[in-house]
């Protein structure tokens, strides 16, 4: 396992999931309350723990709409 740190203080949560191979599994759903005529920024910082497993393919959707295109996260360099 790959030691790793929050993309900004260091000292932030992660949140690890095994995944699946089960194609167009949803993985996380979150109801976020937002103020209508607002920007708002999606972003995200993911890796795999263990650099010799293949990577999620990764899609974002808002409101069942799909936002920006399906990405698998970088790979963390392995040490030693």
């Amino acid at each position: 396992i790959m030691p790793c740190r929050d993309h900004g203080t260091g000292l932030g949560n992660y949140m690890f999931a095994d995944g699946a191979d089960i194609p167009n599994l949803l993985f996380w759903c979150q109801t976020v309350p937002v103020t209508p005529n607002t920007d708002y920024l999606l972003s995200t910082w993911a890796t795999s723990m263990n650099p010799d497993i293949p990577f999620a393919e990764l899609q974002f959707t808002i409101n069942g709409g799909i936002v920006g295109n399906m990405t698998a996260p970088a790979p963390l360099a392995k040490s030693g």
